[in-house]
């Protein structure tokens, strides 16, 4: 269903923050992180005690590392992400990033916007698209969102009933995801 939600908003020319979100719980998310973490507890026989927790801790960690990596997407250079310059808006995704141009950018910065999505886009706009994504704010709410969705995951493992051991482990995932940088 993910798979299909995305692909069905890149031929829409706008969609709501609701449907971004959406489309990342049920693309990355739940195949991601809930599902492998729902596997687990089923091979250590607890997926109905730990089903819950699966979910919620795998929902937050889902959608920060989705929108991480649509962060990096804009903001690292290709020689450091080895992925595809610019690759979210030359296949028209509509990330978090976009998302927000389109709800809080001024007529001019949606215009702007729309003529970067659905073309290839070189380093040379560089400058261009990180002053758009930064003049309108879109980065900073990301960051914010990202941060969000780990404090989420984080209140989520501390109201779990692990041991030390098991705490540790997954705080360490979380850190890990925190810092990473592509």
């Amino acid at each position: 269903m993910g798979q299909m939600l995305d692909v069905d908003l890149t031929t829409r020319p706008a969609a709501t923050n609701a449907l971004v979100m959406k489309k990342m719980e049920l693309k990355t998310a739940s195949y991601t992180f809930v599902r492998p973490l729902e596997i687990g507890a089923a091979l250590a026989d607890h997926s109905v005690e730990y089903k819950s927790f699966c979910r919620k801790i795998g929902i937050a960690l889902g959608l920060a590392f989705q929108i991480q990596d649509d962060l990096f997407d804009l903001t690292t250079p290709p020689k450091d992400s080895k992925k595809t310059i610019f690759s979210d808006l030359a296949e028209r995704q509509h990330t978090l990033f976009t998302q927000y141009i389109f709800d809080q950018g001024t007529k001019k910065q949606k215009t702007e916007l729309m003529s970067l999505m659905g073309r290839a886009l070189s380093e040379k706009e560089r400058p261009q698209i990180t002053r758009l994504f930064t003049e309108t704010g879109a980065i900073e709410y990301g960051k914010q969102e990202i941060e969000k969705q780990f404090h989420i995951a984080t209140k989520v493992l501390h109201s779990a009933k692990f041991s030390q051991e098991i705490q540790a482990e997954f705080e360490d995932l979380i850190s890990l995801m925190r810092h990473r940088h592509a």
